[in-house]
């Protein structure tokens, strides 16, 4: 006759004495059950596997968890009832094993070993991904939260959006735009501002399209695809494709950063022209006209009560050399109360540094004035109709408003 030997499974709070491998004991005390299993080949030993909260949820605990599914479906961790606010509906992660034969990293799309093969790749990939226009964050959105304000879980999210900010002061403090990016920080915030991102920091506020802050304290971004690196108060003045590079930190008054700030910046302007007439070199392409609200500021706007240090390069370039020219230049200009009081502090210094015979024979030249229109620095460049000259002005300024 045969005998065969059966796993034996044992309530007690303390490990049984003569067991075999599978073997499982319950243990009330702890609410803990056990099971005897082999690790690293040969060692044997009792391991928790699975406990039961009072709250009845099941904890897994070990060195590793593996959850095995047929490779042609993901594996999904989230609830049918997960929290919703608006429209977004929020789950925790979603990642598959191999699908149909593709594996490891080059093909983008696997996280586990699971179709089949003997041993994983050597490059596997992980991916959160949202569905639909959702996006990635840290905590479920609650505008309405009361709690202490560091914790603050904030507002609803841009679409598609990823905020992997862990604390802020107010719900709005959030990445809010479309396709928008907040890493890290504390208390900053994209409103309405799709394509923006901020990295670290505290305390920023970005609103312009395609803007970027990274680090710094309490700047300002609301210029489109403008950038702030670090310092403390700058800010972009709604001027599109502006850098603030150097910020001293020093704020004037008690009043915000749009008031009173000392900072370092540059801007690029451009143009092209194909006749004699004189032409305003701007930020963006299109009309030369001057927009003061935002996000069409697309010249060296000054606020009230400032004073500007500025200086620049200015190449002029035809396709396939037929004429080039590179001027330096640097000066001074201020702004009073209103744009009608906006001048030229002296005159501008202007080098010739380099230009062919082309560009001398046919005139080219270029002016640098105040704009008490717009209240503003206008540079202006004149060229010939023989050619289409290209315009390009690297320009540096140094800030101080002093309201």
């Amino acid at each position: 006759m045969s005998t065969k030997n059966y796993l034996k499974h044992t309530v007690t709070d303390t490990p049984p004495t003569f067991s075999d491998v599978g073997d499982e004991y319950y243990s009330p005390r702890t609410n803990i059950l056990y099971k005897k299993v082999v690790y690293s080949g040969t060692n044997v030993a009792w391991t928790q596997i699975v406990s039961t909260g009072t709250d009845g949820n099941i904890n897994l605990t070990g060195n590793s968890i593996s959850f095995l599914a047929n490779n042609r479906y993901p594996i999904y961790f989230g609830s049918t009832t997960a929290p919703r606010l608006a429209n977004n509906i929020y789950v925790g992660i979603n990642t598959s094993g191999y699908m149909n034969g593709g594996s490891g990293q080059l093909s983008g799309r696997n996280t586990l070993p699971i179709g089949g093969q003997a041993t994983p790749d050597a490059n596997v990939s992980i991916f959160f991904q949202p569905r639909g226009y959702g996006g990635i964050l840290t905590s479920v959105p609650d505008a309405n939260y009361t709690g202490s304000s560091g914790g603050h879980p904030g507002g609803s999210r841009g679409f598609y959006s990823v905020d992997l900010q862990l604390a802020r002061a107010s719900a709005s403090s959030v990445a809010g735009g479309q396709f928008s990016a907040l890493l890290g920080g504390y208390d900053n915030s994209i409103v309405n501002a799709a394509y923006a991102a901020g990295i670290g920091g505290a305390s920023n506020s970005i609103t312009g399209d395609g803007a970027v802050a990274v680090g710094g304290l309490s700047n300002t971004v609301d210029g489109v695809t403008s950038v702030i690196l670090g310092g403390n108060y700058a800010w972009t003045r709604g001027i599109t494709f502006y850098n603030v590079i150097t910020n001293s930190g020093i704020m004037y008054s008690s009043a915000v950063a749009s008031s009173a700030f000392a900072q370092g910046a540059s801007m690029s302007l451009g143009g092209a022209t194909s006749t004699t007439s004189p032409t305003r070199i701007i930020t963006t392409s299109g009309s030369a006209s001057v927009v003061n609200a935002t996000p069409n500021r697309n010249v060296l706007i000054l606020p009230n009560s400032s004073l500007f240090g500025f200086k620049g390069t200015l190449v002029a370039a035809v396709t396939g050399g037929a004429g080039n020219a590179v001027w330096t230049f640097e000066g001074s200009i201020g702004r009073g109360t209103s744009a009608a009081s906006t001048a030229l502090i002296g005159t501008p210094t202007i080098s010739l540094m380099a230009i062919d015979g082309a560009a001398i024979t046919n005139g080219w030249s270029f002016e640098i004035t105040a704009d008490t229109v717009n209240g503003c620095l206008r540079i202006t460049v004149r060229g010939d109709a023989t050619n289409t000259i290209r315009w390009y002005c690297r320009l540096e300024t140094t800030e101080v408003a002093y309201t």
